[in-house]
């Protein structure tokens, strides 16, 4: 079972460490269950919006669910500048998958690493229909240089999907110099 959605920062800070919990309740208001998922962008601009997601079995006599107010940190690191281009979609009605295909630049102006990209798949009135993440394929970007990814949703039928959002994050090595290998 999956409960899917979007995390928005109203906040002037960049978050990280964001937490999701979820409580699950039967038809008499009753707790049964919780669980707790985590959004796959690391940190979140002041502005930005991503996706999450809360993965469990599902509880024995559940009637309802609600989110408990979201946990975070205030003190995380602004996303570096990657631009995502040349970004496609498909649907594949034999398999019921939907991929999301494209390109990454670093316009950071320092090397890049650990580069994840995460997309969020909308639904008509812009409901959360899918959430999940890919790393680009090779493991880090010079400045200007370009990389690729792909991004495959398959755990359900996503024939229903009108549009995705990708959003990317990586880690800003600091400049090669003496003795440092870039």
């Amino acid at each position: 079972m999956y409960v899917l959605g979007e995390i928005e920062n109203i906040s002037g800070s960049v978050l990280h460490a964001m937490q999701v919990t979820a409580e699950f309740r039967d038809g008499s208001g009753n707790p049964v269950r919780s669980a707790t998922g985590y959004p796959y962008l690391p940190n979140l601009a002041p502005g930005a919006k991503t996706c999450f997601e809360v993965f469990l079995t599902q509880p024995a006599n559940w009637a309802t669910y609600s989110l408990r107010p979201l946990s975070y940190q205030t003190d995380g690191v602004m996303p570096p500048n990657l631009a995502v281009f040349d970004d496609y979609s498909w649907y594949d009605p034999d398999f019921g998958s939907y991929q999301v295909d494209g390109s990454l630049r670093n316009d950071q102006g320092t090397r890049v690493g650990s580069i994840k990209v995460v997309g969020t798949l909308y639904r008509s009135g812009d409901r959360v229909a899918g959430c999940d993440f890919t790393y680009m394929s090779g493991s880090s970007l010079n400045p200007g240089q370009a990389g690729a990814f792909s991004l495959l949703f398959s755990n359900r039928d996503y024939g229903d999907i009108l549009k995705y959002r990708v959003q990317v994050d990586g880690v800003v090595q600091p400049p090669a110099g003496p003795g440092r290998v870039p």
